[in-house]
């Protein structure tokens, strides 16, 4: 029915607005494409993708780390392994890239390469492992100081991961590591 009241004109012969509505609509969309087309920069990253699809090796050889994969992966332990660092609850991997001077994508993929996990994982393992070398050299500090000196912000979080990787809580960590010191 619209289609045919169109075709007749109905609409827009009552209603020059809606005429002109649709005529500016029409020429907007013309001169947008007429200059996008102008423009072929706008289209470059299209292009790339396709020819990176063409010509990408298999997406299990993409995987495997390189030496630059391997040195940055090692850049960002090394700067993991300063207690101040790692204690940094704000650290994020844009941060960290900033700091060793490389694009963030490129770091993550180093990582993922290198140690076969997201840096959230990577980050997080770190941050147990430093709270296990506390509780084995200060058998009495608390829990929460502990907590904090790995750069958790949250209890939740820290008892979160830290049961996930070693499938105890932290204080039952810690009376077991007791129990095997006497």
């Amino acid at each position: 029915l619209i289609a045919i009241d169109l075709a007749g004109g109905g609409f827009l012969k009552k209603s020059p607005p809606l005429l002109f509505s649709i005529i500016t609509l029409i020429a907007l969309l013309a001169f947008s494409i007429l200059g996008a087309l102008g423009r072929p920069s706008l289209f470059e990253h299209l292009y790339n993708l396709k020819v990176e699809a063409e010509f990408r090796p298999d997406s299990q050889a993409n995987n495997i780390p390189d030496a630059a994969d391997a040195e940055l992966a090692e850049q960002a332990l090394q700067f993991l392994k300063e207690p101040a660092n790692l204690a940094d609850e704000s650290l994020t991997i844009t941060r960290l890239a900033r700091k060793l001077g490389v694009p963030a994508r490129q770091l993550s993929k180093a990582i993922n390469r290198v140690h076969q996990c997201s840096f959230s994982d990577f980050l997080n393992d770190r941050r147990i492992q430093r709270c296990q070398e506390i509780m084995q050299e200060n058998k009495d500090r608390s829990l929460l100081d502990i907590m904090l000196d790995a750069g958790y912000a949250t209890k939740s979080n820290f008892y979160k991961q830290f049961s996930k990787r070693t499938g105890l809580t932290p204080a039952a960590y810690r009376s077991k590591l007791n129990q095997y010191v006497e």
